[in-house]
């Protein structure tokens, strides 16, 4: 696994080969502390035990199931920070995988 772990449009992470190297002053904590990059993804990933969850992967058609697997089709992103992971050659944004609300009236 190759790329960046970003926050909002600032690496603050570069990962190579699933190793973390070159820390921001703002990278997450964890990281920088030595957690590895798969144990900082799975943390971000929903919880398989609820049954919500499940039938959303089922609903979207997700056959790789695993923790993995599903956060990085999300870029790792999540609603309670500005973390998220952008794999080497990749041409997106902050802006492209930020998670917005959707009010239907």
């Amino acid at each position: 696994m190759n790329g960046f772990i970003m926050h909002k449009d600032i690496a603050v992470l570069r990962v190579d080969n699933d190793i973390v190297i070159n820390s921001h002053p703002i990278a997450p904590l964890g990281l920088k502390q030595g957690q590895t990059i798969l144990k900082w993804l799975s943390n971000r990933a929903a919880d398989n035990k609820r049954a919500n969850v499940r039938l959303l992967k089922k609903v979207l058609r997700i056959t790789d199931t695993s923790d993995i697997a599903t956060v990085l089709r999300a870029h790792a992103a999540t609603v309670t920070d500005n973390y998220w992971y952008k794999t080497d050659g990749e041409e997106i944004t902050y802006k492209d995988i930020l998670f917005r609300y959707c009010t239907v009236w």
